[in-house]
C-alpha cells in the first residue's frame, strides 16, 4: 500500500481547529440535511483513508500513488460533485456513480501538479511523494535528483512525473464539459487550468530541483480571467499542450508516452478552438511585395536625386505611378506588422482546422489544505 498521512499542517492551526471544533460543529448544524449527509460521507471515507495510511511513509507504486491522492484529493472532487447536484445548480446527471472516476480525476490531477512541483520542499520537509515505480527507474534514491550532477536523470524522472500526471486531463475536460452553472464552472475550471500551466512550466524545467516553480501573477491573472466557457477552456489546455510538445526532447526516456498523452489533450480541445488562418503564402507574397516597391522606389529615387535634394521631378509633385507604388509599400508594411508573426502561431502547432459547432476542480484548495 501506500503512503502517508496528509501533509501536517502547522501545530498551532491544527490546535486552535481541534480548540474551536465547537465552532466547526454549529456551522455544519445550520446546514441543510442533504449537504450534512454529503459533507458527512465524505469526511468518514476520507479519514478511513488516512487512517490506512498512518504508518506509511512514502508511495511505492503508482497505485499508491492514485489512492492516496483519491483520498486527499480525488474525494473533496467527488463530495462537491455531490453538493452542486443536491443544490440543484447542476443536474443529478453529474453526480451519477458511473461519472465518479471523472470527479477523481479532476482531484488526482490536481494534487499530482502540486506534487510535482513542491518536490524540493517536501524533500526538505522529510515528506516522500513522488511513488518509488516512477523514480527508482532513474536514481537509486529520490534526493538523488538535488545533486546538479544528477539533473539529467532528474529531468527524465521529472518527465515521467508530468506524463502521468497528464493521463487525467482528458476525465477533466468531459467532466468541465458537462457543467451547466457559470458559476459552477469558473470555480472548477480555474485551478485546472492553473494546474494544466503549471504543468507546462514545470516539464524539462530544472528549476523544479532548486525551488518551487511558480506562474508569473501576469499569466495567473489571464487564466482566471479567461476561465469563464467551455471554449476558453479548452483552448487554455489546448495552448499549453501545444506548448509541450515543442518542448519534448527526442532523447527523452518518456518521449512516447508523453507525446501520446498529449496528443490525446490536443485532439479533444481542438474541436473548440477557433480556427487560425494559415498566413504563410500571404506573408511570403507581402515579403515579394515589399522588396519589388522598395528596390523600385529606391531606383525612382536615385533617377530624380539631383545631388543637392530629393525630389520625384521639377516642381517637387510625384508622378501617379510612383504615389501608386508608395500607397502600396505603406499597405504592405501594414500587414507585416500586423500579420506576419501568425505564421509562427500556425507552425508551432495551431494549425488551420473549421470550427466546431456549437467540484472536483475545487479539490485544488480543499487538497492544498486539507490533503496536503
Amino acid at each position: 500500500m501506500c503512503c502517508f498521512p496528509c501533509r501536517v499542517t502547522p501545530v498551532l492551526l491544527s490546535q486552535e481547529l481541534l480548540e474551536r471544533f465547537d465552532t466547526v460543529h454549529s456551522c455544519f448544524s445550520d446546514l441543510k440535511p442533504e449537504y450534512q449527509r454529503v459533507i458527512a460521507d465524505i469526511t468518514r471515507e476520507m479519514g478511513f483513508g488516512m487512517a490506512e495510511h498512518m504508518d506509511d511513509t512514502a508511495c511505492v507504486t503508482i497505485a499508491d500513488y492514485d489512492r492516496y491522492c483519491h483520498y486527499v484529493a480525488g474525494l473533496v472532487g467527488l463530495g462537491l460533485t455531490r453538493m452542486f447536484a443536491v443544490s440543484g445548480l447542476e443536474s443529478p446527471a453529474l453526480a451519477d456513480p458511473r461519472r465518479d472516476h471523472l470527479a477523481n480525476s479532476m482531484g488526482l490531477f490536481l494534487q499530482k501538479t502540486n506534487i510535482i512541483r513542491d518536490y524540493l520542499e517536501d524533500l526538505t520537509d522529510g515528506r516522500t511523494f513522488w511513488p518509488e515505480e516512477i523514480w527508482s527507474v532513474y536514481a537509486d534514491r529520490l534526493g538523488a535528483f538535488a545533486a546538479p550532477e544528477q539533473r539529467k536523470a532528474a529531468l527524465s524522472c521529472l518527465n515521467a512525473m508530468v506524463t502521468d500526471a497528464l493521463r487525467h486531463v482528458p476525465d477533466c475536460l468531459e467532466y468541465m464539459s458537462a457543467i451547466r452553472s457559470p458559476t459552477v464552472f469558473h470555480f472548477v475550471a480555474i485551478p485546472q487550468v492553473m494546474a494544466m500551466a503549471t504543468l507546462a512550466e514545470v516539464y524539462a524545467n530544472p528549476g523544479v530541483f532548486a525551488g518551487v516553480v511558480k506562474l508569473r501573477r501576469g499569466k495567473t491573472a489571464v487564466l482566471i480571467a479567461r476561465a469563464t466557457s467551455v471554449e476558453s477552456v479548452h483552448a487554455l489546455f489546448f495552448g499549453s499542450a501545444v506548448g509541450m510538445r515543442a518542448a519534448i526532447a527526442p532523447a527523452d526516456p518518456s518521449v512516447e508516452e508523453t507525446r501520446s498523452a498529449l496528443e490525446r489533450i490536443i485532439r479533444r480541445s481542438l474541436p473548440h478552438v477557433p480556427a487560425t488562418p494559415d498566413l504563410t503564402v500571404p506573408n511570403r507574397l507581402s515579403l515579394i511585395a515589399f522588396v519589388t516597391l522598395s528596390t523600385y522606389l529606391l531606383r525612382r529615387r536615385a533617377e530624380h536625386n539631383d545631388g543637392t535634394s530629393f525630389s520625384w521631378r521639377r516642381g517637387g509633385i510625384p508622378e501617379p505611378l510612383d504615389m501608386l507604388a508608395a500607397a502600396a509599400l505603406f499597405l504592405v508594411m501594414m500587414w507585416l506588422f500586423s500579420f506576419f508573426g501568425l505564421q509562427f502561431v500556425t507552425a508551432a502547432g495551431l494549425r488551420p482546422r473549421p470550427r466546431a459547432a456549437a467540484a472536483a476542480a475545487a479539490a485544488a484548495a480543499a487538497a492544498a489544505a486539507a490533503g496536503r
